[in-house]
């Protein structure tokens, strides 16, 4: 990537060098939300990349979005930023929903987005859904900002909540470094995420390196390892929806997996245990990638002992 973007400056600006801005790329739904005169008038979902949902009534509803921005505003702000559901809340309507006879979400950013879907803002306050601003996309009839860092602190003292975890870097390696940290401290946080996002700094140069189809050339994702574990299959539960649909549910040998000890895991479907030649008594791989709620991936043939059935 930073080759990449060398290649793509004026040898004036590679000479000069130039920083980067790292920042965790978080698991949820982004978002767009438009002020005009100070007051919020719509949001809208990414969609399909070119066209997206309106989504005004449930992001209202959503914790961190400004109704009425603070300070001199400009005529017409939008503002991009993650939709997310915090980890205590995602475990708790998952619960509500179990005990419900429900079928759970598999994941944070599947219940935000079904969430921001739903006709009732309320249902978005119920669970707990978080905004997080991260780029400053239009600013008509107010100040221009050099670099994407300046641009942020004005987005945060208009009343946007911003990541806290934010470094700079020259190169790969400061790019690294802040990789590793944060997947290191990845299990501390309240909010899911599954990489690092880096950010050519100054706005110049990114008019100037452009972008392709459908993502800038002024930034690449940098993803975290998933997480896998192997332990032991005991039993496969069936799950009964409240439409009468069966779900099958890992019920495994308790393992550590990113932080929690993890007794269950998904298995989609009949069809899938079938294709996987997955059976009781099986050494599995598990993994959590992004997905809170972990998923068996496959077993370990190697490992059978003709007990399995």
């Amino acid at each position: 990537f930073h080759d990449r973007v060398r290649r793509g400056l004026p040898p004036a600006a590679a000479e000069a060098g130039w920083r980067y801005v790292c920042e965790p790329k978080r698991d949820g739904v982004s978002a767009s939300l438009v002020h005009e005169d100070g007051l919020f008038m719509r949001g809208l979902s990414r969609g399909d990349g070119a066209t997206g949902e309106h989504t005004s009534s449930n992001l209202r509803a959503v914790g961190g979005v400004p109704l009425r921005l603070l300070g001199q505003a400009p005529a017409l702000l939008e503002v991009r930023g993650e939709v997310l559901q915090p980890l205590p809340e995602f475990e708790r309507v998952n619960e509500a929903l179990l005990e419900a006879g429900e079928a759970p979400f598999a994941n944070p950013r599947n219940a935000t987005a079904g969430t921001l879907k739903r006709l009732d803002p309320a249902v978005a306050r119920q669970r707990g859904l978080r905004l997080i601003a991260w780029e400053l996309v239009r600013c008509e009839g107010g100040p221009d900002f050099a670099t994407h860092t300046a641009a942020m602190e004005a987005v945060a003292a208009w009343g946007f909540p911003v990541s806290p975890l934010r470094a700079e870097a020259d190169g790969p390696a400061g790019m690294k470094r802040f990789h590793d940290e944060l997947e290191a401290r990845r299990d501390e946080l309240d909010f899911e995420m599954d990489g690092v996002v880096v950010k050519v700094d100054r706005e110049d140069l990114r008019d100037h390196l452009g972008s392709r189809a459908r993502t800038p050339r002024w930034a690449c994702a940098y993803k975290f390892a998933p997480r896998e574990e192997v332990t032991r299959l005991e039993l496969v539960e069936l799950q009964v929806g409240r439409t009468g649909r069966l779900t099958p549910r890992a019920r495994l040998a308790p393992v550590q997996l990113g932080g929690t000890t993890v007794r269950h895991a998904t298995l989609h479907n009949a069809r899938y245990l079938r294709e996987r030649d997955i059976r009781l008594g099986d050494w599995v791989v598990v993994r959590r990638a992004g997905d809170v709620i972990p998923q068996v991936l496959q077993p370990v043939p190697e490992r059978r002992d003709g007990s399995e059935r």
